[in-house]
Protein backbone atom coordinates (compact mmCIF):
# COMPACT_ATOMS: atom_id res chain seq x y z
CA UNK A 1 0.00 0.00 0.00
CA UNK A 2 3.22 2.34 0.53
CA UNK A 3 3.85 1.97 -2.85
CA UNK A 4 0.98 4.63 -3.49
CA UNK A 5 2.48 7.94 -4.63
CA UNK A 6 1.15 10.81 -2.51
CA UNK A 7 0.52 14.61 -3.35
CA UNK A 8 0.23 16.49 -1.29
CA UNK A 9 -1.64 20.69 -1.70
CA UNK A 10 -1.70 23.08 1.12
CA UNK A 11 1.21 23.28 3.50
CA UNK A 12 -0.31 25.60 6.26
CA UNK A 13 -0.32 25.28 9.72
CA UNK A 14 -2.63 21.55 9.75
CA UNK A 15 -1.49 20.86 6.27
CA UNK A 16 2.06 20.57 7.04
CA UNK A 17 1.79 18.36 10.19
CA UNK A 18 -0.12 16.39 7.82
CA UNK A 19 2.37 16.07 4.95
CA UNK A 20 4.90 15.39 7.51
CA UNK A 21 3.08 12.62 8.98
CA UNK A 22 2.66 11.44 5.69
CA UNK A 23 6.37 11.38 4.80
CA UNK A 24 6.79 9.75 8.16
CA UNK A 25 4.93 7.14 7.32
CA UNK A 26 6.97 5.93 4.09
CA UNK A 27 4.47 7.27 1.70
CA UNK A 28 6.86 8.15 -1.54
CA UNK A 29 5.69 11.91 -1.29
CA UNK A 30 5.23 14.76 -3.73
CA UNK A 31 4.77 18.43 -2.48
CA UNK A 32 3.64 21.86 -4.32
CA UNK A 33 3.22 25.18 -2.67
CA UNK A 34 3.17 28.95 -3.92
CA UNK A 35 5.53 29.84 -1.52
CA UNK A 36 9.15 29.69 0.10
CA UNK A 37 8.23 29.93 3.33
CA UNK A 38 6.20 26.29 3.29
CA UNK A 39 8.25 24.09 1.72
CA UNK A 40 11.57 25.51 3.10
CA UNK A 41 10.71 23.16 6.43
CA UNK A 42 10.66 19.73 3.73
CA UNK A 43 13.61 20.72 1.69
CA UNK A 44 16.56 18.45 3.05
CA UNK A 45 13.59 15.53 3.69
CA UNK A 46 13.19 12.50 1.62
CA UNK A 47 10.45 14.26 -0.62
CA UNK A 48 10.15 15.33 -4.42
CA UNK A 49 9.32 18.74 -5.10
CA UNK A 50 7.61 20.49 -7.97
CA UNK A 51 7.05 23.88 -8.99
CA UNK A 52 4.01 23.22 -11.06
CA UNK A 53 0.75 21.96 -9.80
CA UNK A 54 0.16 20.48 -12.92
CA UNK A 55 3.31 17.83 -12.38
CA UNK A 56 2.33 16.96 -8.98
CA UNK A 57 -0.74 15.80 -10.22
CA UNK A 58 0.69 13.59 -13.45
CA UNK A 59 2.64 12.02 -10.93
CA UNK A 60 0.70 10.87 -8.15
CA UNK A 61 -1.96 8.55 -7.37
CA UNK A 62 -3.32 10.16 -4.39
CA UNK A 63 -3.52 13.81 -4.21
CA UNK A 64 -4.44 15.24 -0.39
CA UNK A 65 -5.41 18.77 -0.89
CA UNK A 66 -5.91 21.18 2.26
CA UNK A 67 -6.51 24.69 1.20
CA UNK A 68 -9.00 26.66 3.23
CA UNK A 69 -12.48 27.48 1.61
CA UNK A 70 -14.39 26.64 -1.72
CA UNK A 71 -12.48 28.90 -3.52
CA UNK A 72 -9.43 27.77 -2.74
CA UNK A 73 -10.25 23.80 -3.32
CA UNK A 74 -12.03 25.12 -6.83
CA UNK A 75 -8.69 27.19 -7.82
CA UNK A 76 -6.03 23.70 -7.34
CA UNK A 77 -8.90 21.00 -8.33
CA UNK A 78 -10.07 22.99 -12.23
CA UNK A 79 -8.60 24.83 -14.58
CA UNK A 80 -5.63 24.06 -17.59
CA UNK A 81 -3.25 23.40 -14.75
CA UNK A 82 -5.39 22.45 -12.24
CA UNK A 83 -5.88 18.50 -10.43
CA UNK A 84 -8.89 17.18 -12.48
CA UNK A 85 -7.24 17.97 -15.84
CA UNK A 86 -3.92 16.60 -15.07
CA UNK A 87 -4.43 13.21 -12.59
CA UNK A 88 -3.96 9.94 -14.34
CA UNK A 89 -7.57 7.88 -14.64
CA UNK A 90 -8.45 5.87 -11.28
CA UNK A 91 -6.18 8.62 -8.90
CA UNK A 92 -8.01 9.79 -6.08
CA UNK A 93 -8.17 12.86 -4.80
CA UNK A 94 -9.03 13.75 -1.02
CA UNK A 95 -10.29 16.55 0.05
CA UNK A 96 -9.42 17.80 3.55
CA UNK A 97 -10.46 21.24 3.71
CA UNK A 98 -13.66 22.69 5.07
CA UNK A 99 -15.88 23.53 1.96
CA UNK A 100 -19.94 23.53 0.76
CA UNK A 101 -21.64 19.51 0.41
CA UNK A 102 -22.66 21.20 -3.53
CA UNK A 103 -19.17 22.02 -4.31
CA UNK A 104 -17.89 18.41 -3.24
CA UNK A 105 -20.80 17.25 -5.30
CA UNK A 106 -19.99 18.99 -7.88
CA UNK A 107 -15.77 17.96 -7.75
CA UNK A 108 -16.75 14.47 -7.85
CA UNK A 109 -18.93 14.76 -10.54
CA UNK A 110 -16.27 16.42 -12.85
CA UNK A 111 -13.76 13.88 -11.62
CA UNK A 112 -16.12 11.11 -12.63
CA UNK A 113 -16.00 11.95 -15.97
CA UNK A 114 -12.53 11.39 -16.64
CA UNK A 115 -12.38 8.08 -13.69
CA UNK A 116 -10.87 10.07 -11.08
CA UNK A 117 -12.19 9.53 -7.64
CA UNK A 118 -13.01 12.76 -5.93
CA UNK A 119 -13.48 11.92 -2.12
CA UNK A 120 -13.80 13.97 1.04
CA UNK A 121 -12.00 12.94 4.11
CA UNK A 122 -12.44 16.03 6.46
CA UNK A 123 -10.35 16.72 9.67
CA UNK A 124 -10.87 17.40 13.10
CA UNK A 125 -8.03 17.95 15.65
CA UNK A 126 -5.42 20.79 16.22
CA UNK A 127 -1.51 20.92 14.71
CA UNK A 128 -0.26 19.17 17.63
CA UNK A 129 -2.70 16.42 17.32
CA UNK A 130 -1.74 16.06 13.52
CA UNK A 131 1.69 15.94 14.84
CA UNK A 132 1.10 13.28 17.12
CA UNK A 133 -1.02 11.28 14.03
CA UNK A 134 -4.33 11.67 16.51
CA UNK A 135 -6.70 13.58 13.71
CA UNK A 136 -10.04 12.25 13.35
CA UNK A 137 -10.31 11.73 9.44
CA UNK A 138 -14.10 11.55 8.49
CA UNK A 139 -14.39 10.39 5.17
CA UNK A 140 -17.07 10.37 2.41
CA UNK A 141 -16.71 8.26 -0.66
CA UNK A 142 -16.89 4.58 -1.66
CA UNK A 143 -16.10 1.64 0.25
CA UNK A 144 -13.35 0.70 -2.30
CA UNK A 145 -12.00 4.29 -2.55
CA UNK A 146 -11.98 4.30 1.61
CA UNK A 147 -9.93 1.15 1.65
CA UNK A 148 -7.54 1.87 -0.62
CA UNK A 149 -6.49 4.82 1.07
CA UNK A 150 -7.25 4.23 4.59
CA UNK A 151 -3.69 3.42 5.39
CA UNK A 152 -2.57 6.70 4.34
CA UNK A 153 -5.16 8.52 6.56
CA UNK A 154 -3.79 6.72 9.23
CA UNK A 155 -0.62 8.11 9.25
CA UNK A 156 -2.32 11.26 10.93
CA UNK A 157 -5.49 9.94 12.34
CA UNK A 158 -5.85 8.07 14.77
CA UNK A 159 -10.10 7.98 14.40
CA UNK A 160 -10.76 7.23 10.64
CA UNK A 161 -14.11 6.69 9.49
CA UNK A 162 -16.35 6.20 6.31
CA UNK A 163 -19.02 8.40 7.00
CA UNK A 164 -21.36 7.58 4.35
CA UNK A 165 -21.38 8.12 0.30
CA UNK A 166 -19.32 12.05 -1.24
CA UNK A 167 -20.41 15.06 0.88
CA UNK A 168 -20.85 12.72 4.28
CA UNK A 169 -17.21 14.23 5.27
CA UNK A 170 -18.49 17.69 5.00
CA UNK A 171 -21.05 17.17 6.87
CA UNK A 172 -20.02 15.34 9.64
CA UNK A 173 -16.76 18.21 9.72
CA UNK A 174 -19.46 21.07 9.61
CA UNK A 175 -21.57 19.48 12.49
CA UNK A 176 -18.29 18.42 14.51
CA UNK A 177 -17.18 22.55 14.26
CA UNK A 178 -20.36 24.12 15.02
CA UNK A 179 -20.54 21.66 18.00
CA UNK A 180 -16.98 22.53 18.79
CA UNK A 181 -17.58 26.11 18.53
CA UNK A 182 -21.24 26.32 20.80
CA UNK A 183 -19.05 24.96 23.49
CA UNK A 184 -16.48 27.33 23.24
CA UNK A 185 -19.28 29.84 23.96
CA UNK A 186 -20.78 28.15 27.33
CA UNK A 187 -16.19 27.61 28.14
CA UNK A 188 -15.96 31.61 27.58
CA UNK A 189 -19.20 32.51 29.20
CA UNK A 190 -18.10 30.19 32.35
CA UNK A 191 -15.00 32.27 32.54
CA UNK A 192 -16.98 35.55 32.79
CA UNK A 193 -19.23 34.11 35.31
CA UNK A 194 -15.74 33.10 37.33
CA UNK A 195 -14.70 36.62 36.96
CA UNK A 196 -18.08 37.62 38.20
CA UNK A 197 -17.90 35.07 41.34
CA UNK A 198 -14.58 36.60 42.27
CA UNK A 199 -12.72 33.54 41.85
CA UNK A 200 -9.06 33.97 41.09
CA UNK A 201 -9.01 33.47 37.41
CA UNK A 202 -5.61 31.55 36.87
CA UNK A 203 -6.90 28.87 39.46
CA UNK A 204 -10.23 28.65 37.17
CA UNK A 205 -8.09 28.12 34.08
CA UNK A 206 -5.88 25.26 36.15
CA UNK A 207 -8.71 23.65 37.57
CA UNK A 208 -11.75 23.48 35.27
CA UNK A 209 -10.07 21.48 32.45
CA UNK A 210 -9.18 18.70 34.89
CA UNK A 211 -12.70 18.09 35.92
CA UNK A 212 -16.51 18.37 34.58
CA UNK A 213 -16.43 21.55 32.54
CA UNK A 214 -13.03 20.09 30.32
CA UNK A 215 -13.68 19.83 26.83
CA UNK A 216 -11.64 20.52 23.55
CA UNK A 217 -13.02 23.74 23.31
CA UNK A 218 -11.90 24.68 26.76
CA UNK A 219 -8.57 23.53 25.86
CA UNK A 220 -8.32 25.87 22.90
CA UNK A 221 -9.80 28.72 24.67
CA UNK A 222 -7.05 28.13 27.30
CA UNK A 223 -4.20 26.76 25.04
CA UNK A 224 -4.55 28.84 21.82
CA UNK A 225 -6.82 31.92 21.80
CA UNK A 226 -6.31 33.71 25.21
CA UNK A 227 -2.30 33.08 25.31
CA UNK A 228 -2.44 34.22 21.35
CA UNK A 229 -4.71 36.79 20.85
CA UNK A 230 -3.22 37.57 16.89
CA UNK A 231 -4.89 33.86 15.79
CA UNK A 232 -8.01 35.71 17.20
CA UNK A 233 -8.74 36.68 13.43
CA UNK A 234 -7.87 33.85 12.19
CA UNK A 235 -10.77 31.87 13.99
CA UNK A 236 -13.54 34.43 14.05
CA UNK A 237 -13.15 34.05 10.35
CA UNK A 238 -13.35 29.97 10.15
CA UNK A 239 -15.93 30.32 12.81
CA UNK A 240 -17.88 32.58 10.70
CA UNK A 241 -17.03 30.27 7.65
CA UNK A 242 -17.74 26.99 9.02
CA UNK A 243 -20.97 28.31 10.68
CA UNK A 244 -21.78 29.42 7.89
CA UNK A 245 -21.80 26.12 5.66
CA UNK A 246 -23.82 24.17 8.54
CA UNK A 247 -26.52 26.48 8.29
CA UNK A 248 -26.95 26.62 4.74
CA UNK A 249 -26.72 22.43 4.46
CA UNK A 250 -29.34 22.33 7.68
CA UNK A 251 -31.53 24.82 5.82
CA UNK A 252 -31.55 23.02 2.74
CA UNK A 253 -32.79 20.01 4.49
CA UNK A 254 -35.61 22.03 5.87
CA UNK A 255 -33.57 21.50 9.62
CA UNK A 256 -34.41 24.36 11.57
CA UNK A 257 -32.65 26.33 14.20
CA UNK A 258 -31.19 24.92 17.33
CA UNK A 259 -28.81 26.08 20.43
CA UNK A 260 -26.06 24.86 18.42
CA UNK A 261 -26.77 27.54 15.51
CA UNK A 262 -27.24 30.25 18.89
CA UNK A 263 -23.84 29.34 20.79
CA UNK A 264 -21.87 28.91 17.55
CA UNK A 265 -23.17 32.87 16.42
CA UNK A 266 -22.18 33.29 19.99
CA UNK A 267 -18.80 32.23 19.85
CA UNK A 268 -17.80 34.31 16.50
CA UNK A 269 -19.40 36.96 18.75
CA UNK A 270 -16.94 36.36 21.33
CA UNK A 271 -13.50 35.49 19.61
CA UNK A 272 -14.00 38.13 17.35
CA UNK A 273 -14.61 41.18 19.82
CA UNK A 274 -14.39 39.92 23.67
CA UNK A 275 -11.58 38.02 24.11
CA UNK A 276 -9.64 40.40 26.42
CA UNK A 277 -11.95 40.41 28.65
CA UNK A 278 -11.17 37.08 29.74
CA UNK A 279 -7.49 37.53 30.67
Amino acid sequence: MKSLKVGFVGLGNMGSAIAQRIINGGFPTILYAHDEKSIAPFRNQAVQIVNRLAELSASSDVIGVCVFDDKDVNEVMLGENGILENMKPEGIVAIHSTISVDTMLKLEAQGRKKSIYVIDATLSGRRQGALEGKLAVMVGGGPKEYERVKPLFETFGNSVALMGPVGSGQKAKALSNVMNFANLSIAAEGLKIGLELGLNVEALKSVLPGGGAGSFALDSLLTSLLPNPSFAPHAAKMIEKDTGLYQAMCAKLGLGKTMIDTNAERAFEIVSKELRTLV
